[in-house]
């Protein structure tokens, strides 16, 4: 069994830092490496990666510049260059076809740089290779001679200056080639060839070939060869896409050759005695079983510079040498034969007079050449393409809205997709916002969210006759208005509770629980259904078409105005044309403020959907936040917070969430809610040492119709514990400061790893 795959980290690290000096100190990366293949696939994971980063770092771009460098030293393929260019076309394409880009607007890698002559040369060459087709293929190795000529395999034109560069080459001694050999290929993984580049031992009795095997990276053949060395690049990727056509129906697979081989059959010269390429023939495994299934041989000579001999002759499998010949091809620059390696005995006949005769051979391979170079990183999305870009340039009246699955994460990270939503001519909708709060800053609260574009805003105060409270409420009607804000106590709430309705009589049980976290839930869910009644019924000033569940340390943001609308109203207005009657927002959580930034872990379905569910819990594991863990990647909730349309609302089901009597929902993950969540040691202590107060006085009721958080658990059992323990105030207050730091402090290098797998949101300390 080969070896698994090996991990790209480290490289693909090296080589980010380097292109971040210059590019030559980034190919340097690339060359020292010493693989082309994995070489070429860091190129790939790069341009990758930097889509997914958006602007702000080194453009996308940037790596065909690489890639051009790295091609003409010979590390990569030049092939590379027009597979960048591609994903980075397909990439600008997707985002104007989804209706999220303006097509007047070029993406942020845009313009390409212009293509080297290198890359030139390889565009021509592979375009114009003929790779047999099916139907071809289906006549001439199923139930037919088992091989197919080609007279137009290679452009002359091309197969001309290849030969006329390896001419040059071979005559200043420079070319390296060797007497053929059959070499260790029988017992070598690499069947495509001798494992050893070294020098052979002799010449093998029966040809008079002088060969190599090469990739076209070789730095020699770069240098005296280039339109040589560009073919046989391109034949050894172009083969790879032509085995999907001839694959069908074969017995045992087939694997791309790793080398060509060049070989120069001098004039006067012996040529290659009838043989088969797999001296095992039909017999599968042994000594002889070199793993050759299907050979190919490209001819360069062009057609004045034939040699006098030297064409190929086939024969059909189970006829021998002393039988005529079924097939004989001239060694025509740019025609080519393909036949069964085990099957059809062929021979290179001998050549009199005239020029040599210059061939390419690839082998098609029944054992793989070795384990891939890593697995392929998948490209971006266009939501995740629109993910880091914060105003993207939208068509005029759309809007845009990043929506993902329903469902725990990872599994509900899987589907993130981007919505374009129109905006209705006339967005004159009204949205507002209801919150029970205790201990918040409304003020600041209600002056973000009146600037975003609310009307109006309905705080109730959990605890009014706790200290402050009712200063807090008099900020916040001062910043606001009576117009635009009404704060209601506890009792005022609860006095316009539902009386009725689903769950209504557990909700108003569970509401006496004092401070307990389901208790809280309680009233905010009773609280919430009463607003909204209250609007439905006109009670509150000038009427509301959406309203938003947020708690006060949440702050609703539209993340730019291409991402869910310039303001709320446009937002808003635009949910309901696309027949929405209910949004939830995914939450981010706050991490860290440091250098005027505050910056936010993203959610989890978030952060699964870009890493993919293995790379999630791969990325838990090394942090050691899994949900079982002593510090969980979210200490809170990860599910959001909704808002309804009030025409459609019912209640609000619990704290996340609504009933609607019509219309559809989605879960949106821009705009999004910004958690301000355990901001000081102070309110983790405040808001812990009251829920434990109050589950020791419900305990015997046991209780718990909203699950708790994984900082909730672990704080009110520590609360409890002490106190059995009769721990001092003081005692309990130090172990809930390092309880706080422990579940709150993630060190320099952990934060280094988040942002590299783009799992922060970073927000300026104003917002």
């Amino acid at each position: 069994m080969s070896a698994g795959p090996r991990p790209l980290r480290g490289d693909l690290d090296r080589l980010e830092t380097a292109v971040g000096t210059d590019v030559a100190t980034a190919v340097e990366s690339l060359v020292s490496l010493g693989d082309p293949r994995r070489a070429t696939l860091l190129l790939e994971v790069a341009l990758t990666a930097s889509l997914r980063r958006g602007p702000g770092g080194p453009s996308p771009s940037r790596w065909i510049e690489v890639g051009a460098v790295a091609a003409a030293a010979g590390a990569v393929p030049w092939g590379i260059l027009g597979e960048l260019r591609r994903r980075l076309v397909d990439a600008s394409q997707r985002l104007v076809a989804s209706g999220a880009w303006s097509s007047d607007a070029p993406a942020w890698w845009d313009p390409l740089p212009a293509a080297s002559e290198g890359e030139g040369r390889w565009e021509e060459v592979a375009a114009g290779l003929r790779w047999p087709q099916a139907p071809a293929w289906a006549g001439a190795f199923r139930g037919g001679p088992r091989y197919l000529v080609m007279e137009s395999f290679v452009g002359e034109d091309f197969a001309a200056e290849a030969f006329r560069e390896l001419e040059t080459f071979w005559g200043a001694g420079a070319s390296a080639l060797e007497p053929g050999t059959v070499g260790d290929a029988r017992r070598s993984g690499d069947r495509s060839g001798p494992r050893s580049e070294g020098r052979s031992e002799g010449r093998t009795e029966g040809r008079s070939d002088d060969v190599r095997f090469v990739t076209g990276l070789e730095g020699d053949l770069l240098a005296a060869a280039p339109s040589a060395a560009v073919l046989i690049q391109a034949l050894l990727a172009g083969v790879e896409g032509w085995m999907g056509e001839i694959s069908e129906g074969r017995d045992r697979p087939l694997y791309p050759p790793q080398r060509a081989m060049l070989a120069r059959y001098g004039a006067p010269g012996q040529g290659f005695d009838p043989h088969l390429d797999n001296p095992a023939g039909g017999a599968i495994g042994g000594d002889l079983d070199n793993g050759r299934g299907l050979t190919l041989v490209v001819y360069l000579n062009p057609r004045h510079r034939t040699p006098s001999g030297g064409e190929l002759a086939l024969w059909r499998p189970g006829a021998s040498a002393s039988d005529p010949a079924d097939a004989v091809v001239p060694p025509v620059g740019g025609g080519a034969a393909c036949f069964d390696s085990r099957r059809v005995l062929h021979q290179v006949r001998p050549l009199a007079s005239g020029p040599p005769r210059w061939a390419l051979t690839l082998w098609l391979n029944e054992a793989a050449q070795g384990p891939p170079p890593s697995l392929p990183v998948p490209m971006p999305t266009v939501a995740e393409l629109l993910a880091p870009v914060a105003d993207p340039p939208l068509p005029a009246g759309k809007l845009l809205a990043r929506i993902c699955d329903d469902g725990p994460p990872p599994v509900g990270g899987a589907g993130l997709r981007v919505d374009v939503w129109t905006v209705p001519h006339r967005a004159s909708v009204r949205a507002g916002v209801v919150t029970t709060a205790y201990g918040a800053d409304l003020s600041a609260w209600g002056r973000r969210h009146l600037d975003l574009g609310f009307q109006h805003l309905v705080v109730i105060l959990d605890r009014p006759n706790a200290p402050g409270e009712r200063k807090r409420a008099e900020d916040l009607l001062e910043v606001a208005g009576p117009d635009r804000a009404t704060v209601w106590t506890a009792a005022e709430a609860e006095a316009r509770w539902p009386s009725s309705g689903e769950g209504i009589a557990a909700l108003r049980r569970w509401s006496e629980g004092g401070g307990a976290a389901w208790a809280v839930a309680a009233r905010q869910t009773l609280n919430a259904t009463a607003v909204l009644n209250a609007f439905q019924e006109g009670r509150l000033g000038g009427g509301l078409d959406w309203l938003l569940h947020l708690d006060a340390d949440e702050h609703f943001v539209l993340e730019g105005a291409g991402c869910g609308g310039g303001d709320v109203a446009e937002h808003f207005a635009a949910a309901g044309e696309a027949g929405l009657t209910r949004l939830r927002y995914l939450n981010h959580e706050w991490l860290d403020l440091r250098d005027g930034v505050a910056r936010f872990k993203r959610n989890p379905r978030l952060a699964a959907a870009h890493l993919g569910a293995v790379g999630w819990r791969e990325l838990e594991r090394f942090l050691k936040m899994a949900p079982g863990d002593p510090r969980p990647y979210f200490r809170a909730y990860h599910n959001g917070k909704s808002a309804v349309s009030v025409a459609h609302g019912v209640a609000a089901a619990g704290v996340h969430s609504w009933t609607a009597s019509a219309g559809a929902a989605a879960t949106l993950a821009g705009p999004s809610i910004l958690h301000w969540h355990f901001l000081s040691p102070e309110g983790f202590r405040r808001k812990y040492l009251a829920m434990a107060d109050a589950e020791g006085d419900s305990a015997e009721k046991g209780e718990r119709p909203f699950p708790p958080s994984a900082a909730e658990r672990r704080a009110v059992a520590k609360i409890q514990d002490l106190r059995r323990l009769g721990a001092s105030p003081a005692e309990i207050d130090a172990a809930l400061d390092a309880l706080h730091r422990e579940l709150s402090t993630f060190t320099a290098g952990e934060i280094d790893l988040l942002d590299d797998a783009g799992l922060l949101l970073e927000v300026p300390t104003e917002d």
